[in-house]
């Protein structure tokens, strides 16, 4: 509990720099890609307390989270953990609804030229983490209420597919 309240404190002492928010929000992000399995874990948990107390916006989580979806293909290069790290971090901003899955579809969509067999990858491991921290009727509920912008996505052949073998 200390750590958490010197977070909030020097979360605090921010909150007059115009910005702080987003630049803390993509340092830490920045980390993950290359950090190992628990400290990854930790940024995330970082990033959501700081949002669950207020400390940072939707806005200054979704900035940086943009540049991770849109160049996750560059980071799976140099960083075979990158898919991962990314739809976990996906998966908690989406459960505490710092990030909306309309938004997850926008940017996943970008891939579209240059990836496009990573767009399923990314809602496939987001859904699962989604649902392995959630549970299962949240997940269904969730993913259920985004199914127009999935399936304009995938296509609905391949979003009732990841639908029924992942969330039914």
């Amino acid at each position: 509990k200390g750590d958490e309240d010197n977070l909030l404190m020097s979360m605090d002492d921010l909150k007059d720099t115009p910005g702080a928010g987003v630049i803390i929000v993509q340092v830490l992000l920045d980390k993950t890609i290359d950090s190992k399995d628990a400290e990854c874990k930790a940024i995330i948990s970082v990033i959501s307390i700081l949002y669950k107390q207020r400390k940072i916006s939707r806005p200054d989580i979704q900035t940086p989270m943009t540049d991770m979806v849109e160049y996750l293909d560059a980071f799976l290069i140099d960083s075979p953990n990158a898919l991962r790290y990314v739809t976990n971090m996906l998966a908690e901003f989406i459960g505490l609804q710092a990030l909306e899955i309309s938004w997850l579809c926008e940017i996943a969509k970008l891939h579209q030229e240059r990836n496009p067999q990573l767009i399923p990858k990314i809602i496939e491991h987001t859904v699962d983490t989604f649902k392995l921290s959630q549970g299962a009727e949240k997940a269904k509920a969730t993913f259920d209420l985004s199914k127009a912008c999935l399936s304009t996505l995938l296509g609905a052949d391949a979003w009732d597919t990841i639908y029924k073998t992942k969330l039914m």
